[in-house]
């Protein structure tokens, strides 16, 4: 794979003191196998609000009484979500594409992500620089500045390591991933705790997810179904819309 080397050279170096602050002070969690990334980091970077259309950027989600499993294989209640298309680049070049699907409780969301990459790669320290998926939540749908209660983003490898973001809980998160049915990508699945607000018909929250393909111990490629400015670890300005019907 060649990229530009002085243009890409500084887009991942951005990218990666972004994340080393806000990622910064890693300790093992107790529960789920997680560990605990919610510190309070130093960001060097002054987020920057971002709007933007959002006619593209909006899904309409399910509730549902049964809720999936965490059993390392996908469950038919999937198949009552609509699946909506990650493809948007953040950073890099590269061939991985992939989907999510997100259903909803009163007290959580749940959320399916699909992500076609035959090569994988989970080496590295960094999350961020393995293969790996993370979900982002704004539970206000204010999409606000900066993060405030109800804000908060979660993170799994492609090894099923879970991790907690920036306002995110170990307290009913769970995480897994498995094989795709090709054997050329892989499913990540989340159940993430509403925090402040309840589940309920036409509440609109933010949300977002971001597909990191990492090669070598490196990150080679991002994409991101809204936010693409690369700051969304840092505010959610730029995060899509999820209505619950």
């Amino acid at each position: 794979m060649k990229f530009r080397k002085g243009y890409n050279r500084t887009i991942f170096a951005c990218i990666a003191l972004l994340f080393a602050a806000v990622l910064a002070s890693c300790t093992p969690a107790d529960n789920n196998g997680t560990d605990n990334l919610t510190g309070t980091p130093s960001v060097s970077a002054t987020p920057t609000p971002v709007f933007r259309d959002s006619v593209d950027k909006n899904v309409r989600a399910k509730a549902v009484e049964l809720v999936p499993t965490f059993l390392g294989e996908r469950d038919e209640v999937w198949n009552l979500a609509k699946e909506y298309t990650i493809e948007k680049t953040r950073a890099g070049e590269g061939e991985t594409v992939g989907w999510f699907r997100f259903l909803w409780q009163e007290d959580a969301v749940y959320v399916l992500v699909h992500v076609t990459d035959d090569t994988p790669d989970t080496q590295a320290e960094s999350v961020l620089e393995r293969d790996s998926v993370f979900v982002y939540i704004n539970e206000d749908g204010r999409k606000n500045l900066r993060y405030t209660v109800g804000d908060a983003f979660y993170a799994v490898d492609r090894d099923g390591r879970g991790f907690l973001g920036r306002g995110g809980t170990e307290n009913a998160f769970y995480t897994c991933t498995y094989p795709d049915e090709t054997g050329e990508g892989y499913y990540a699945q989340f159940r993430i705790p509403l925090l402040s607000v309840t589940g309920r018909y036409d509440r609109e929250i933010g949300f977002d997810v971001c597909i990191n393909n990492a090669a070598e111990g490196v990150l080679v490629q991002s994409i991101q179904w809204a936010d693409t400015s690369g700051y969304t670890e840092v505010t959610m300005t730029g995060v899509g819309t999820v209505r619950m019907d």
